[in-house]
């Protein structure tokens, strides 16, 4: 059985994803600039969601639209820590 056959596991994922979200949502809040971790966070776990065909938390759509919302500042963020 995969992850996403279990439902406990995936009612485990869909809580972690919705808690990066928030924790991504709150830092946001803040006023303080994106950091790149809490962006790979969200970004992964939402990947992650699509690609095994569940859906996506409410908070977690909510996170990724603030994120394309200030998509220069994501690019210039990801620019810089390339080697």
């Amino acid at each position: 059985m995969s992850e996403t056959e279990d439902p406990v596991r995936v009612e485990q994922i869909l809580r972690m994803s919705t808690a990066l979200a928030e924790q991504f949502l709150i830092a946001q809040a803040s006023g303080g600039p994106f950091d790149e971790k809490h962006i790979e966070a969200v970004t992964v776990a939402a990947r992650f969601l699509l690609e095994n065909e569940l859906p996506w938390p409410p908070v977690v759509g909510e996170a990724i639209e603030v994120l394309a919302g200030r998509v220069d500042e994501v690019k210039a963020i990801s620019t810089a820590v390339e080697p």
